[in-house]
């Protein structure tokens, strides 16, 4: 994930030096300018006028009334009233706007407290209105928007071929039941932090008994231009072999937003009518996924249990492979089934695409 970069802008002149040190002694106060001036200008001509009404009141002459007019207007009794007018209508107007500008603010403080103690306790139930259960929402944020490590251009390719029948098993076992299925995955692994992480890079195989338990294997495995690990490195990755799978384990470290590529080659026996369920551990971008077969008598299909759906499905002109991709996201234990059967088995299903 890239590192979000907020971008200051510069900052801007708010106005004059006086306007800009008045803001930074009252930052919170915001209420408009234009009525405290309005109002001034109207209480300065309210008091002229009532004392021009006076002086006409007690001059019988014009001249004498607009001497008196010129004396009143410049007069330390006009100055007094209007200064007490202005002082009045100022600490009003101060009074309401503080009054209504704490309401606001503390409405607005109440209710941020209440979205953010929601969004602490369930982030989707504040956003979207839905309430999960506690435990449901924890494992989604850590296996979804928690995980460090994702894989992109997933490309896994199954070839079924006929068991070989080795001549000293003759007349033991059936193994035209049988079928050799190797695997080749490829695939780009990216550390999603800036920070170095090593990672698990799991794979398991299932298990039948018998002469076909050492077929299910990992022959090979390739993580960036380091040489391919094969052999007897490979048996010293193994982390379990319970009968019924055989599961490896390599711990890669890759430094902050490293991406490298990932090559595994890999053999197993399935039966002539089977079932392949391959699940995805981490989160993946993209899928493609091949499917070969070289027996006669198959009909195959695959079943898509992703948070994101089939857009192509391709077969081939020679009726002997087919090509399916998904092209969105797939979230940690989806999955996809492919499957085939032999017509001996069941010969009433067409093929599925």
């Amino acid at each position: 994930m890239n590192e979000v970069v907020e971008e200051h802008a510069a900052p801007r002149s708010s106005g004059p030096p006086a306007i800009t040190r008045a803001r930074k002694i009252f930052p919170r106060i915001t209420t408009p300018l234009w009525p405290i001036v309005v109002g001034v200008f109207l209480v300065f001509i309210a008091t002229n006028v009532e004392l021009l009404n006076h002086a006409r009141e007690h001059n019988a002459h014009l001249g004498q009334q607009i001497a008196q007019l010129t004396l009143v207007v410049f007069s330390p009794e006009s100055g007094i009233k209007f200064l007490s007018e202005l002082g009045f209508a100022l600490i009003i107007a101060f009074i309401v706007s503080i009054s209504i500008e704490a309401r606001a603010h503390a409405d607005f403080i109440k209710l941020f407290r209440e979205k953010n103690q929601a969004l602490n306790q369930n982030v989707f139930k504040a956003i979207y209105e839905i309430s999960h259960e506690p435990a449901y929402v924890r494992v989604a944020i850590e296996r979804v928007f928690q995980a460090k490590l994702l894989r992109r251009d997933y490309e896994v390719s199954y070839r079924l071929d006929a068991y070989p029948s080795p001549s000293d098993y003759a007349g033991k076992v059936d193994f035209t039941r049988f079928l050799l299925v190797t695997v080749q995955i490829r695939y780009s692994v990216r550390n999603l932090t800036n920070a170095d992480n090593t990672f698990d890079l799991k794979y398991g195989l299932p298990l039948r008994s018998g002469i076909f338990r050492e077929r299910a294997r990992l022959s090979s495995l390739r993580i960036g231009q380091d040489p391919p690990i094969t052999g007897d490195e490979l048996t010293a990755l193994l982390i379990g072999d319970d009968g019924t799978e055989r599961a490896y384990n390599k711990r890669i470290t890759l430094k902050g937003n490293e991406e490298r590529d990932i090559a595994i080659d890999a053999t197993m026996v399935k039966e002539l009518s089977d079932t392949e369920i391959f699940s995805f551990l981490h989160p993946t971008m993209g899928l493609k996924l091949t499917l070969t077969v070289n027996v006669e008598g198959l009909k195959w299909g695959m079943r898509p249990r992703t948070a994101s759906t089939v857009q192509q499905s391709i077969p081939a002109e020679d009726g002997r492979s087919q090509v399916w991709r998904i092209a969105g996201p797939i979230l940690p234990h989806n999955s996809v089934s492919l499957w085939w059967r032999h017509a001996k088995d069941d010969d009433t299903e067409d093929q599925v695409a």
